[in-house]
């Protein structure tokens, strides 16, 4: 029932990011795939990895959780997730200016958007058990 109330959310409320994830997912479509608690998550041969909607795509398998807490934030933000989390995310991780302040010392998880994203993915996972450890 989650999983059904999830992908309705991020079908409607969550339209525009989620219809940005299937595109991604086309152009990953040969890349492994999982299905978990609403989410599609892509296992891709890049570096980078990115939520949008119900598509995760995660380079990293130790990521899912943090990405699973951005379709979180989809959730609650909806039309303005893009806005409020995408763009300023995409910026924290590549602008010049962010990467020589992590590189300072400064965590990347700092950044009270990414830091958002650990605590909805842990708390949200927490309901399904055991399963954080098994994603994929």
């Amino acid at each position: 029932m989650f999983d059904l109330l999830f992908i309705i959310i991020q079908c409607t409320w969550g339209l525009c990011q989620s219809l940005l994830g299937l595109m991604m997912f086309i152009i990953h479509i040969r890349d492994p795939h999982t299905f978990k608690h609403g989410v599609v998550i892509t296992q891709v041969k890049g570096q980078y990895s990115v939520s949008l909607g119900m598509f995760l795509f995660v380079h990293d398998k130790s990521l899912i959780t943090h990405e699973y807490g951005h379709s979180i934030q989809s959730m609650i933000l909806g039309p303005l997730y893009l806005f409020v989390i995408g763009i300023p995310s995409f910026l924290w991780c590549h602008l010049p200016v962010c990467q020589r302040y992590q590189a300072q010392g400064h965590d990347y998880y700092d950044f009270l958007i990414e830091k958002q994203a650990n605590i909805l993915g842990d708390k949200m996972l927490a309901m399904f058990s055991d399963e954080k450890k098994n994603w994929i």
